[in-house]
C-alpha cells in the first residue's frame, strides 16, 4: 500500500519497497521476542542511521569528489552507530544470532545437498 502511495511521486522508492517487502517481516517468521521483533520489523534503523548521517553532512555544498562525499558519510554513520545499542531488546539479539546461523547452516546443506 505505501509503495502505491509513493508511485506518483517518487517510482524508484516504490520499486524498492517492491523489491525488499518480504525482509522487514523475516524476524516475525522466526519467532523472536515481541520486543526485538517490534524494532527490527520495520526500517527505523535504516532511517534513522540514514537521517544522522544527513543531518551531519547537509551542510557541505562542494564535494570536492567520491572519496570526500565517503569519507564523510562513514563518520556520520560511524558516530549514528553510537546510538544503536538502544535497540529495544538488544538482550535477546543473541537469539536472532543463533536463529540466523542455523538458517545459514541449512542453506549450505541443502546447496550441498544439490550439488553433490
Amino acid at each position: 500500500m505505501y509503495a502505491l502511495w509513493r508511485e506518483r511521486s517518487w517510482p524508484s522508492v516504490a520499486g524498492s519497497l517492491r523489491e525488499g517487502l518480504g525482509e522487514p517481516f523475516t524476524i516475525n517468521r522466526l519467532g523472536r521476542p515481541v520486543k526485538l521483533r517490534r524494532c527490527l520489523g520495520t526500517t527505523n534503523l535504516i532511517d534513522n542511521s540514514h537521517s544522522a548521517a544527513r543531518e551531519r553532512t547537509r551542510r557541505v555544498k562542494h564535494w570536492q569528489n567520491g572519496t570526500m562525499a565517503l569519507r564523510r558519510a562513514t563518520a556520520a554513520l560511524e558516530v549514528a552507530s553510537q546510538n544503536f545499542r538502544r535497540i529495544m531488546g538488544h538482550e535477546h539479539l543473541w537469539m536472532l544470532r543463533a536463529a540466523l546461523d542455523e538458517t545459514a547452516h541449512d542453506t549450505q546443506l541443502a546447496d550441498a545437498t544439490k550439488a553433490g
